[in-house]
């Protein structure tokens, strides 16, 4: 059975297959034996991890928030953006407020990187990357079921965290 090997090209991860027994580098695929401290698959960075845990591509997620161990940590895509919002209501019980998405964002990916704790500061900065704004952004935060606000950092609600990666699937396959 032939082995996989991890190659980092330009940020993606693309999986090789290395032929029966023969060295990776006759193949023309380079080994990491670590990245970010594991070796055992796309599955094992945080990124990865990120991306499984919201079902969906490590090429989808770079592309829709490209998660990063930089502060704001997130950097929003217009085009996903733009989606989402068109297809969520600005008004009324089924909107999502701006900071909502973005503080939910970073409560997530700090559950795999090791990042400072999200905060309405840090939610606004996100924000500020595609030149959104939130009016009210403690608001939003205060009317969400899955977050929550203790001691100055935005966290997830432990019972409501299905909700919260529903709304981030929802933003990523918003141009789908």
């Amino acid at each position: 059975m032939p082995q996989l090997s991890v190659v980092v090209k330009m940020g993606l991860i693309d999986r090789l297959r290395s032929s029966h027994g023969k060295d990776d580098e006759q193949n023309g695929a380079a080994k990491v034996s670590n990245l970010q401290g594991a070796n055992t698959g796309p599955n094992k960075i945080p990124i990865g991890k990120f991306a499984k845990e919201l079902d969906a591509t490590v090429e989808i997620l770079t592309g829709a928030c490209n998660p990063s161990k930089d502060s704001p940590y997130l950097q929003l895509d217009h085009h996903h953006w733009e989606a989402f919002k068109k297809n969520t209501p600005s008004r009324g019980p089924n909107s999502v407020p701006s900071v909502v998405v973005a503080a939910t964002l970073l409560c997530l990916w700090a559950r795999h990187e090791k990042i400072t704790a999200p905060t309405l500061s840090l939610a606004t900065s996100v924000l500020s990357t595609i030149g959104a704004e939130d009016k009210n952004p403690g608001r939003g935060i205060k009317n969400c079921q899955w977050l929550q606000e203790r001691n100055g950092a935005v966290i997830l609600n432990p019972a409501q965290v299905s909700n919260a990666i529903e709304l981030v699937k929802k933003y990523l396959n918003s141009l789908l």
